[in-house]
């Protein structure tokens, strides 16, 4: 039950920045991401982007990036993806 550190969470989400659109650049490109086959920076990558947009701003600051918030969506479904995500309706609700 405590109070989120606005200032920090402000402080994060502008360091994500850069890091959100070097991904993009990548993601753009096809170097690693985007294509049919998965790589193991997909899976790498996959639960983080997962955690990253399960906050407002986080979903929020990815949409700027269309290459990668494209790669999100094709691969937040993916049946391994899907196999090992925690299962979070079992946390005590805030």
């Amino acid at each position: 039950n405590e109070k989120p550190d606005v200032a920090l969470i402000d402080e994060g989400l502008a360091k994500a920045h850069p890091v959100l659109g070097s991904i993009d650049t990548i993601a753009r490109e096809g170097l690693v991401l985007g294509g049919d086959a998965r790589s193991l920076a997909d899976w790498h990558l996959a639960p983080m982007m997962a955690y990253f947009t399960m906050a407002a701003r986080g979903k929020a600051a990815l949409s700027e990036y269309a290459a990668l918030s494209r790669w999100c969506e094709n691969t937040k479904d993916h049946a391994i993806l899907r196999q090992t995500w925690p299962d979070f309706s079992t946390l005590p609700k805030a």
